[in-house]
């Protein structure tokens, strides 16, 4: 491959980082908004929303809207960070880089299964009276959002000329 053709591959790949990154902020604001609002169990169960992919209401109910949103957000991060480790694997020479991008995809799967402990865990789900399984899980759920950020973002900035010229 020519030189012009790894200066695209590159420049692609920096701004797939980009689209990524600001999606996952994206995804952190829905998800904040969800919480600010008390809507993380708008729907009792997951990976689905009240059994479908596209639930009845959540176009109409704030609290539906606004945690379904950020479920089908966060699944379009899932993809985009698949495609960066994916095209990562091709073209990056880097081994860290390449490694810190297949982490980034354990993360955003971990991600998701700790927002889904969260809703399954609640005591609206087991019950109980106490809700510390669900608060630990959102916790850890919030911490990672932001882990899975700074990671991204350090992805993104690899990509970056002044980072690439400090060789």
């Amino acid at each position: 491959m020519n030189d012009t053709a790894v200066a695209k591959s590159n420049n692609r790949l920096r701004w797939l980082c980009y689209i990524a990154l600001g999606w996952s902020i994206l995804v952190l604001q829905a998800g904040g908004f969800t919480t600010s609002i008390r809507a993380g169990m708008a729907f009792l169960d997951w990976p689905l929303s009240n059994g479908s992919i596209n639930p009845p209401g959540w176009l109409t109910e704030i609290d539906k809207f606004a945690e379904h949103s950020h479920r089908l957000a966060a699944s379009g991060l899932g993809l985009l960070c698949l495609i960066i480790a994916l095209t990562h694997f091709k073209w990056e020479k880097r081994p860290l880089i390449r490694r810190a991008s297949y982490g980034l995809v354990a993360l955003v799967i971990l991600q998701g299964i700790f927002g889904g402990l969260r809703v399954l865990l609640d005591r609206l789900n087991l019950g109980g009276d106490e809700n510390f399984k669900a608060v630990f899980f959102a916790v850890i759920h919030a911490v990672n959002a932001q882990i899975t950020i700074a990671i991204l973002a350090i992805i993104a900035l690899s990509h970056t000329q002044l980072w690439r010229s400090k060789k």
